[in-house]
C-alpha cells in the first residue's frame, strides 16, 4: 500500500473480495433485519421465485455439494419493499409460509395499520387462507404481471411478432401515461441528458417515446374504464384474426409463403 509505483494498490483474490462482502454482510445483516421488520403496508405482494442463485449450495465434502432450496419466498408492499423474504424447498404453499405471515399481521396490528390488499399468483387458490389470516375484507387478487401472463395460453404463438404486439398492447391498455407526465418525464432525460458532460454540447435531443413510457409513472384507470380499455384492444385483436382467415383462406395454395399469423388460436 506503501508502493508509488503500484498505486498504493494491492490486488486480492476473488476468493479474498467473497470473504470480505460475507464479513461485510455478517456485520450489516442485523440492522437490516432491523429495519425490515420496522416496515408495514396496506398492499401486500406474494410471490415465489424459482431463480435460486447459482452459488447457494451446501457442502458436504470434496465434490460433495448439493443446492438445499428450490425457490425463494418474497413479501413486498406497495411501495416495492421487502417485508420478508425465505429460502424454501418445496412448492408453493400457504402452509410453509403460513408463521411469516402471522407475523407480518402481527406487526401491521402492532402499528395500527390494516392490510386491505392481498395480490398473489393462483389468488383463487390461496383466497380462502389469506383471508382467514388476514380478515375477511381482505381483497385477494392477481397481480398485473401473472394476468398478462394468463394470456399466453390464448395466443396463437406467444413468442411471434403478434405475440409481441399483444403483450405491449395490452400493457399500454392497463397502464396509462397521462400528458402531463408524459412531459414531466420528457423533460427529466432532456435535462439528465445536458448534464452528462459527453452529451452536454451536443445538438438538441429528443427522447424516443419507448423511453418516455419507461421513464414515465403508470397509473391504472378505474375499473370501468380499465374494462373498455382492454376490450377494445380484445376486439381490434379478434378483427385482425378475422382479416387473417380470409386471407387463409383465399391465398394460392401453390404460393410458397408462409400463411399469415393470429393473434389467438382457432377456437
Amino acid at each position: 500500500m506503501t508502493d508509488p509505483s503500484g498505486c498504493n494498490a494491492r490486488f486480492l483474490s476473488a476468493s479474498q473480495v467473497n470473504s470480505i462482502q460475507e464479513t461485510e454482510f455478517r456485520h450489516r445483516k442485523p440492522m437490516q433485519d432491523a429495519k425490515k421488520m420496522g416496515l408495514t403496508g396496506e398492499i401486500l405482494k406474494i410471490d415465489w421465485s424459482y431463480k435460486v442463485a447459482g452459488k447457494t449450495y451446501v457442502y458436504e465434502g470434496p465434490g460433495k455439494c448439493f443446492k438445499p432450496y428450490t425457490n425463494m419466498l418474497n413479501v413486498q408492499n406497495e411501495d416495492g419493499l421487502t417485508l420478508s423474504w425465505k429460502l424454501m424447498s418445496g412448492g408453493e404453499s400457504l402452509d410453509s409460509i403460513k408463521a411469516d405471515l402471522v407475523c407480518i399481521q402481527r406487526r401491521s396490528a402492532k402499528q395500527q395499520k390494516d392490510i386491505k390488499g392481498i395480490y398473489v399468483n393462483d389468488c383463487c387458490k390461496f383466497r380462502r387462507g389469506l383471508k382467514g389470516m388476514f380478515g375477511a375484507d381482505v381483497f385477494v387478487g392477481l397481480d398485473s404481471f401473472h394476468w398478462f401472463k394468463r394470456w399466453d395460453r390464448a395466443l396463437a404463438n406467444p413468442k411471434s411478432e403478434k405475440g409481441a404486439i399483444f403483450r405491449s398492447s395490452i400493457s399500454q391498455a392497463v397502464f396509462v401515461v397521462t400528458p402531463e407526465e408524459y412531459d414531466r418525464a420528457k423533460q427529466r432525460l432532456i435535462l439528465r441528458r445536458k448534464k452528462n458532460k459527453n452529451h452536454s454540447n451536443d445538438v438538441p435531443w429528443e427522447p424516443a417515446v419507448r423511453q418516455i413510457r419507461k421513464e414515465a409513472n403508470a397509473v391504472i384507470p378505474q375499473p370501468a374504464q380499465l374494462q373498455q380499455r382492454v376490450m377494445a384492444f380484445i376486439r381490434y385483436a379478434k378483427f385482425c384474426d378475422a382479416e387473417t382467415d380470409v386471407q387463409v383462406a383465399t391465398r394460392d395454395a401453390s404460393s410458397n409463403h408462409p400463411p399469415p399469423l393470429r393473434f389467438f388460436k382457432n377456437s
